[in-house]
């Protein structure tokens, strides 16, 4: 289900990906969410050792054409890369770190705090001010396992 994106179509010969992002989407703080995030993000997990680096192998190069659309090419034809285009975007004002790093997002729930042991999230409001939930969300970090 597409949740940033507005569609996707695929090139005839399976070897791009031309995502148009949706309208009207904001950032926690405000700003407009666009495709420089989603290239600012590609750039990331292209250089990534992450969770998604099987995805970002598949990808040659990627292009911004304007403030809503974006094209992945890929190395090779790949039939559903679609289902693989599910990662985090990151906002390109939020310097990207992985200590302390603290996520500017576009979901139901933002960013409050964090320390070694919790995390807090708390509702975001919709565009005449009313939380889009009532409740927030403590979660539990756990600890970083030390491999021998």
């Amino acid at each position: 289900v597409p949740v940033l994106a507005e569609s996707y179509t695929v090139s005839e010969d399976g070897m791009s990906i031309t995502v148009s992002l949706k309208d009207n989407v904001k950032w926690h703080n405000g700003t407009v969410f666009s495709a420089s995030d989603v290239t600012y993000t590609l750039s990331k997990l292209i250089n990534s050792k992450g969770l998604y680096k099987k995805t970002a192998d598949k990808i040659r190069s990627f292009t911004e054409v304007d403030e809503k659309t974006v094209v992945i090419n890929l190395e090779k034809p790949e039939p559903d890369f679609s289902y693989c285009l599910t990662f985090p975007i990151i906002s390109k004002q939020t310097p990207y770190k992985t200590e302390n790093f603290q996520p500017l997002g576009t979901g139901g729930y933002k960013f409050v705090s964090q320390n070694s042991n919790e995390m807090i999230l708390e509702p975001d409001t919709d565009e005449n001010g009313i939380p889009i939930s009532r409740k927030r969300i403590s979660t539990r970090l756990m600890p970083k396992a030390k491999c021998s």
